[in-house]
């Protein structure tokens, strides 16, 4: 059996995202928005901007706000290593992780006042 077909982990699916995106940022040598972005990689924007919020915290890339803005690598990318960017998107909570408040336990929707 082939490695392949026995699906190997290599990490969160964010680490996937992360390398698209910065492999994506190095071959276009310029600013890239974050829905850009997220249409190379088949990403949502929002998961994206979270996804290089903590590159940018690590230094890896830079943003500029705006609505002309957009990041670029903030090093060269023969520098930056898989281990640089798994230390930067470690920090991100799994969406299993993210708690929502859904009001007081035993709280019945009152439809009539919809």
């Amino acid at each position: 059996m082939s490695t392949a077909s026995r699906g190997v982990y290599i990490g969160p699916p964010r680490l996937k995202i992360a390398i698209q995106a910065i492999v994506w940022l190095a071959k276009s040598g310029s600013m890239i928005s974050s829905a850009l972005i997220a249409r190379q990689v088949d990403s949502h924007a929002t998961f994206i901007r979270r996804v290089m919020q903590s590159l940018n915290n690590a230094g890896i890339v830079e943003s500029k706000g705006g609505r002309e803005g957009g990041y670029f690598l903030r090093k060269s990318s023969a520098e930056i290593t898989i281990g640089d960017i798994y230390e930067a998107i470690r920090s991100i909570s799994n969406d299993a992780e993210i708690k929502v408040d859904c009001g007081d336990d035993g709280e019945k929707l009152d439809v009539e006042k919809l």
